[in-house]
């Protein structure tokens, strides 16, 4: 063969080759196009079902949160309502004409003697004469508060605190869940 067939037999065969290089390339290139996108779109799919689980999650807490705070803020409202409505009561006693007070002192004194048949009666200032129908007791020293009384053995190791905040204290929380019903309505009885 001559020199001229066989350099053109060379570039014949090496166009030959480079056309199949170039096409392999180009195949290779779409194979790795197309996993490319395959990996993007599952990259992308998988990143939006991540990002809709914590918005829904953000969303789930926010919810609850503004749930508990609207709660806290109701309880915080009734907790107000109800000092206010135990005020109340504190002022209605407070505000007792004198009469009324020694009716309801002879009550308590009724229960007081069972277990203190003498003593001290420690009573507000100014409110002597309502205990002087009381053989064997004698006034102490006067207490601050809204009425009632603390009876005290004669030895002082019995003491008897029937001082109105303290007895309405002991009814409210013995009774909060009537109460709560009784202003709210809503039956929470305990």
């Amino acid at each position: 063969m001559s020199l001229e067939k066989i350099v053109s037999r060379i570039e014949q065969d090496s166009k030959a080759a480079e056309q199949a290089i170039l096409q392999e390339s180009a195949q290779n290139r779409e194979k790795q196009l197309k996993q490319a996108n395959q990996e993007k779109a599952r990259i992308w799919k998988d990143f939006t079902a991540k990002a809709e689980q914590a918005i829904a999650q953000l969303r789930l807490r926010e919810e609850a949160g503004l749930e508990m705070e609207l709660k806290k803020n109701a309880l915080a409202s009734r907790k107000r309502s109800m000092d206010r409505a135990f005020e109340g009561v504190l002022e209605h006693f407070r505000a007792l004409p004198a009469g009324e007070k020694k009716k309801l002192y002879a009550a308590l004194m009724a229960q007081v003697v069972k277990d203190i048949p003498a003593g001290r009666i420690r009573h507000l200032k100014g409110e002597e004469s309502l205990f002087s129908g009381f053989p064997g007791f004698k006034s102490g020293e006067p207490i601050q508060g809204v009425g009632g009384f603390i009876a005290v053995s004669t030895d002082g190791r019995l003491e008897m605190d029937m001082r109105f905040e303290v007895l309405l204290k002991d009814l409210w929380d013995r009774s909060l869940g009537e109460i709560s019903a009784q202003l709210f309505g809503d039956g929470a009885q305990r």
